[in-house]
């Protein structure tokens, strides 16, 4: 087999699989923490948490087939590990970070629906 045809179903399915897998996670732990603060609405709290994930996927997608035009592919199987380590650990960095953005908007919609105080009451 062609090093490069096995370079790139190797870097497919790893970071593929990767980023369904950290989808997945934030989905479900998401929802816990927007059905909370979406209190008596869980069909905002699961539309919000699905179009999320959907863009979360999506981005990090994007970024996995961008990152095909960066650098030089390899020519041998001897240099096919070290781009591959080049390759997946860009994909993890910025799975990283787009993870820790997210989870800072979750906390952000759960610190403004649960934590605010109440308003103040009505005299007449």
């Amino acid at each position: 087999m062609n090093t490069l045809l096995i370079c790139y179903v190797f870097y497919l399915g790893v970071t593929l699989t990767l980023t369904a897998g950290v989808t997945a996670l934030l989905w479900q732990q998401g929802r816990t923490i927007l059905a909370f603060a979406y209190r008596g609405q869980p069909e905002v709290a699961g539309a919000m948490i699905h179009l999320q994930g959907v863009g979360y996927f999506l981005f990090n997608t994007c970024n996995i087939i961008l990152a095909f035009g960066v650098g030089q592919w390899p020519t041998t199987m001897q240099d096919a590990p070290n781009f591959l380590c080049l390759k997946i650990g860009w994909v993890l960095l910025v799975l990283t970070g787009t993870y820790y953005w997210r989870l800072e908007r979750v906390e952000e919609v759960y610190r403004e629906f649960v934590l605010r105080p109440a308003p103040p009451a009505l005299v007449k």
